[in-house]
């Protein structure tokens, strides 16, 4: 109800013009490239508690496998259920990868606490990693006046990303136990407390400026949805089992991989010229649905 209420707000205040596309655009710029890194950097700075975290070095393959593992079985399911070419990268892409951010680091805030944050960054790590290089190739393979390299300049830089960096920032300080001055520290936390409000918020207007005359609901919409809620975190759990992670990790793990689909594959989908309906389709709809979603997985993974 925490996060409802507050992507509702959101969606309410763009409705009566408060927000407008650029203050979208502005809310998520923010997000991305200033709140987000403090909120890490405090963080890792502040609570010594998250060293443990690097004792776990098999923990950074969980996501990366079970990331893989959806996507070669969207590939599958894809290929068998006939999705149009014009969307079989999109439908790799909705079916395998999360929103991290947006909507995974404020709802693990409100199902696990502080301690989610390490965890949730891990997986951002893995998911990132992998829409910039494989998801993005995937959606470019949709039309065919598009052709660009596997990995380029591009890629790169869109994969060390300001978060990302952070987090390496983040782990250096944590590693050789940096003191940052008080007055630093509180002002990474200020800015840093900014993340989770504006996130919803961009949830919410971002809702409202796709509309619902032109979403898209069909078999292959119901598999997209399917792979996003059922055998993402499914897979997550599986390698998580099997590679014995710490039982918060694997928790916060399965949660992340339950939630609804990247934003920015509705804008890759629309840059590229690959079917960029379906893709905002599917923002929409698992944003919604995560909402119900979300607490349903928190709950089975307590008596699994």
């Amino acid at each position: 109800m925490v996060i409802a209420i507050v992507v509702l707000l959101g969606y309410w205040l763009a409705c009566f013009k408060w927000f407008e596309e650029r203050e979208f655009a502005l809310f998520a710029r923010l997000v991305i490239s200033v709140t987000l890194p403090c909120y890490m950097i405090f963080n890792f700075v502040s609570n010594s508690e998250l060293r443990g975290l690097l004792n776990s070095g098999k923990g950074i393959l969980v996501p990366f496998l079970s990331i893989l593992a959806s996507y070669v079985l969207a590939l599958g399911l894809g290929k068998i259920s006939g999705v149009p070419q014009k969307r079989f990268g999109v439908f790799r892409v909705t079916f395998a990868m999360s929103n991290t951010i947006f909507v995974g680091l404020p709802l693990t805030q409100v199902l696990f606490g502080e301690k989610a944050l390490p965890y949730v960054f891990l997986y951002y790590f893995g998911n990132t990693t992998l829409f910039w290089t494989i998801g993005v190739w995937g959606i470019m393979s949709d039309t065919a006046s598009q052709k660009m390299p596997f990995l380029s300049l591009d890629v790169l830089k869109r994969i060390f990303n300001p978060p990302l960096i952070a987090f390496f920032v983040g782990v250096g300080l944590m590693l050789i136990r940096a003191k940052l001055p008080s007055f630093a520290l509180r002002s990474f936390e200020m800015v840093g407390n900014l993340t989770t409000p504006l996130a919803l918020f961009c949830v919410g207007m971002n809702i409202r400026f796709m509309g619902f005359g032109k979403f898209v609901l069909d078999s292959s919409t119901l598999l997209a949805l399917l792979g996003r809620f059922l055998f993402a975190p499914l897979l997550t759990w599986l390698f998580s089992i099997f590679l014995s992670v710490p039982e918060v990790m694997k928790d916060v793990f399965v949660v992340v991989a339950a939630m609804p689909v990247m934003m920015q594959s509705s804008v890759v989908a629309k840059f590229y010229e690959a079917d960029f309906e379906y893709a905002t389709s599917m923002v929409a709809y698992s944003t919604l649905l995560s909402i119900v979603v979300a607490p349903l997985v928190r709950i089975i993974i307590i008596y699994l």
